[in-house]
């Protein structure tokens, strides 16, 4: 171990980052880890499924990131376990397993798409929390496109243009938006020798409101824009099954598409379980005000899986705001310590 504190931070995402820059050119030694040599703009993802962006556009070289920050140094694996007690990390590199000692960690791991234990949607549906997941979802958009184009079945051309968004909160209304505007105001110009095609866009939301946790006023917003748009809102619509092209609903509606475009929920990754606390709701990991573990204070969670309540009761949404304030907190507290 080296004379100075060694600090690992798992997860190059917003907390992580924001973290990382809080240590450069401290007397400290910092090991950043991630599965991508790259940092992502996640907010801009469906920009790059609808094709109005291009995927380097919200890519960021981590290394470029650090390049004058001799003290932060760059792992890029896949983090396996947590060993709180031994105060290790097992990461696999390049196939192999590797073992890094810490003496603070920080945990910025965010969440993944949660498909609720239906497998259906687990193979046919298309989940949009990395570059990886929107451009996989713009392939096959434009494949659909060209697809339609050519077959001479009215009721397979209805259903490869039919694209069927789930989740009423901000990444399923931008992406629904997106996506009608991608044919009717670009891609149909492309396609005017086909004038029979039409792209349809339904957002399907399981409770009775778009963007629950939010004001009256914008959910009602939103809702009229999209209608503005083209696009259909049916609220208390909860999907059961999937298949490749139909999407079925608990109430028996069936429609039919090859496109199923999940932003329903996100879920803790398992390697939180590694750590073996307690979990909270959502299986993120309750913090105190230090962003500490209780169990294990030179355990530090931020970002999406952390678990704080605010003056309310209420734990601290998952948005970028917080991660990043939470980020650079546990930092500063950390070099507190020292």
């Amino acid at each position: 171990m080296s004379a100075r504190p060694r600090i690992i931070i798992l997860g190059a995402g917003f907390g992580g980052l924001q973290a990382a820059q809080q240590f450069a050119g401290q007397s400290v030694d910092v090991l950043l880890v991630d599965r991508n040599n790259f940092h992502t703009f996640t907010p801009l993802l469906y920009q790059v499924a609808t094709c109005a962006l291009d995927p380097g556009d919200i890519a960021y070289p981590i290394r470029t990131i650090f390049r004058r920050a001799t003290n932060i140094h760059f792992l890029m694996g896949e983090v396996q376990a947590i060993n709180p007690s031994q105060k290790t990390v097992l990461i696999k590199v390049n196939g192999q397993q590797r073992t890094e000692v810490y003496d603070f960690l920080i945990v910025a791991v965010g969440t993944i798409t949660n498909y609720f234990n239906i497998q259906a949607l687990r193979k046919h549906a298309f989940g949009l929390k990395d570059l990886r997941d929107a451009v996989r979802l713009r392939n096959h958009i434009l494949r659909q496109f060209e697809k339609a184009a050519w077959t001479q079945s009215p009721t397979e051309r209805e259903a490869r243009t039919t694209f069927v968004v789930v989740g009423g909160g901000p990444t399923g209304i931008e992406t629904a938006g997106a996506l009608f505007e991608l044919y009717n105001h670009v891609l149909r110009k492309e396609y005017s020798a086909h004038p029979h095609m039409k792209a349809r866009v339904i957002l399907l939301e399981a409770t009775n409101t778009l963007l629950a946790p939010y004001p009256d006023r914008l959910r009602q917003s939103a809702l009229a824009q999209l209608q503005s748009l083209g696009v259909e809102v049916w609220l208390n619509a909860r999907v059961a099954d999937a298949s490749h092209n139909q999407v079925t609903l608990a109430d028996g509606r069936v429609i039919q598409s090859y496109t199923l475009v999940w932003a329903a929920g996100v879920r803790t990754t398992p390697l939180i379980e590694t750590i073996n606390v307690v979990l909270a709701a959502g299986g993120r990991i309750p913090v105190n005000e230090y962003l500490q573990v209780p169990e294990y204070p030179d355990i530090y969670a931020v970002g999406d899986i952390a678990y704080l309540l605010d003056e309310n009761n209420q734990p601290y949404p998952q948005l970028i705001p917080v991660a990043n304030q939470q980020g650079a907190l546990a930092a500063k507290n950390i070099l507190q310590r020292l």
